[in-house]
């Protein structure tokens, strides 16, 4: 999985950060690890520059940006699951 898609056209265009942390749920939902991984891969940075950019501070930061893939991979396999 990656963080950029090619359109129609043939150009490429950035995937919405939404649209990867509904990949990371799906791939955690499937169990399969390889899946799970491209999408942990393709989407933390991402989370992790918006929320450094609004908490200015690395540890909360890193807490949002946990509790963020958190909420993603319970959505994805259910609360009960893990």
């Amino acid at each position: 999985m990656s963080a950029v898609e090619t359109t129609a056209e043939g150009s490429a265009r950035p995937r919405r950060l939404s649209e990867l942390l509904e990949e990371l749920a799906r791939a955690a939902e499937s169990g399969d690890r390889a899946r799970f991984d491209a999408a942990y891969d393709a989407c933390v940075s991402r989370v992790y520059a918006v929320a450094s950019t609004v908490a200015r501070d690395r540890s909360a930061a890193e807490q949002v940006t946990a509790g963020v893939l958190l909420r993603a991979v319970q959505r994805g396999c259910g609360a009960a699951r893990l």
